[in-house]
């Protein structure tokens, strides 16, 4: 049988990530910079077979019912156990993605052209858009898998193309304080550039397959379908927008021209440049402050606090966007209530009291199965210290929390806004976000009225829809 899968486990930042290719697609890997790999195939019938410890770019090759065929010859060396010998791809080979290792004049429209990066004196190239610096030869693909070296130049391969579709409450984002009660469209892409083994997204920000990103749409057809579905906004989301900055940054310019907001649900794990350019054309954000040791954001979500807290500070104090966080507390791994005091009392020093936080519920998923879910309690307790340290709007999310889901007036104390889940039950402000008791200012971006969107989830296809003019 012909081998027509690569199985690759990608040791990372102390984290492994591992997926299943089509060898058809070309795969390739990053610079040894990254670390080393640990390459398996599935459980035998008789047992677990030996694991090969060898570079991070080497492959194994597998065929379509995922049966053992041995480590490829690679660049003309042999990649085995010694992890002798260095590789940009697979000599398996096959037909290369669409726009992949052509001229850059015949790259079709989902391989597009970036600025961030710059040569190294070894012949590499590196991406500057974030703190992982992966650092390429012709043909390799970054951490993110979405962002590669083609033509001496850094490139984004998966412009205009989208993993989904879907109108939702502006609160699911979530996003307590940003035109209440309104419908956003949100997609993503492919590709991330964390590693966290809890993702609750994996199927689509870990995927590596091509045939992953279903959909498409341009900005201008994205922009007119989130206008003609009476979205108040457009949202990058389901894998974070870091990854897809050119993307992004054209689809919320041609939003701000019909007049649709635009919203980010990001990491914050970002370089200083692109940080800037990305959130200039962004009104929202919620990032995930996925922990507050270094040692969690290393070892379990693959990355680093440092980059994502100068995030933060840096939206709150030197931009227009309106930000809120959320925690995913995780048993045993996040939630000690000594980290929930250092968070809180740093998100009080450097954001204000009126940030709003949002802590949500963990459930077993991606590569942390053995983990139970987050009781009820815990989130009661993290929002309890977390208002005990001054914080006036800290919510609980993916459980059922009358108190963790109103937003208080901090002056008069009446419940403004009391949610069902996505649902607002009561409403009680102004058009511009005074409370209706007192007139105290509520945080936020309001305009008018709430809107009446409910917790409806409603996917659409939009390719049919902008090839056809709408409907």
């Amino acid at each position: 049988m012909v081998p027509q899968w690569l199985l690759v486990v990608m040791h990372h930042s102390g984290c492994f990530d591992a997926w299943r290719m089509p060898i058809a697609t070309g795969i390739s890997y990053f610079s040894d910079d990254v670390g080393g790999a640990l390459l398996y195939w599935p459980e035998g019938p008789d047992g677990p077979p030996a694991r090969h410890a060898i570079r991070s770019d080497t492959a194994l090759v597998l065929d379509t019912d995922s049966v053992f065929h041995g480590v490829d010859r690679v660049d003309g060396a042999e990649a085995g156990p010694s992890g002798s010998g260095r590789s940009t791809r697979s000599s398996a080979g096959g037909n290369a993605p669409r726009g992949w290792n052509r001229s850059h004049a015949q790259m079709d429209a989902t391989v597009v052209p970036t600025k961030y990066w710059h040569a190294l004196e070894d012949g590499r190239i590196q991406c500057d858009v974030c703190p992982r610096a992966c650092k390429l030869r012709e043909g390799q693909r970054g951490v993110c898998f979405v962002r590669a070296r083609a033509d001496d130049q850094i490139v984004l391969t998966t412009y205009g193309r989208s993993s989904g579709f879907c109108v939702d409450p502006i609160e699911k984002k979530p996003l307590n304080h940003f035109l209440p009660g309104t419908s956003v469209l949100s997609f993503g892409t492919a590709g991330c550039n964390l590693a966290c083994r809890f993702c609750q997204n994996w199927d689509i920000s870990k995927s590596k397959e091509i045939d992953t990103l279903a959909d498409a749409a341009g900005p201008e057809d994205l922009a007119r379908a989130a206008r003609e579905l009476g979205a108040s906004s457009v949202a990058f989301t389901y894998n974070d927008p870091i990854v897809f900055l050119e993307y992004a940054n054209d689809v919320a310019d041609a939003c701000h021209e019909v007049g649709i907001r635009t919203v980010a649900v990001t990491a914050g794990y970002v370089c200083d440049e692109p940080r800037r350019d990305f959130f200039a054309h962004v009104d929202a954000a919620n990032v995930d402050l996925k922990g507050f040791t270094e040692d969690f954001y290393r070892h379990v979500a693959g990355g680093a606090l440092a980059p994502v807290l100068e995030t933060l500070e840096y939206l709150v104090h030197d931009t227009d966007v309106w930000v809120e966080t959320t925690t995913l507390l995780i048993p045993g791994h996040n939630d000690s209530d000594d980290e929930l005091h250092r968070m809180s009392e740093w998100v009080v020093d450097h954001l204000g009291i009126d940030f709003p936080m949002h802590f949500s519920g963990f459930h077993p998923d991606y590569r942390m199965l053995d983990v139970a879910p987050t009781p009820k309690e815990t989130l009661t307790r993290a929002r309890r210290i977390a208002m005990e340290h001054g914080l006036r709007f800290v919510y609980t999310g993916n459980v059922h929390d009358a108190e963790g889901d109103a937003t208080v007036c901090p002056s008069c104390g009446t419940t403004v806004v009391q949610r069902d889940w996505y649902e607002l039950r009561a409403y009680r402000l102004s058009g511009d976000g005074h409370c209706r008791t007192c007139g105290a200012a509520i945080p936020g971006v309001f305009d008018g009225p709430p809107g009446e969107w409910g917790a409806r989830r409603r996917p659409v296809r939009l390719a049919g829809r902008t090839e056809g003019g709408g409907g």
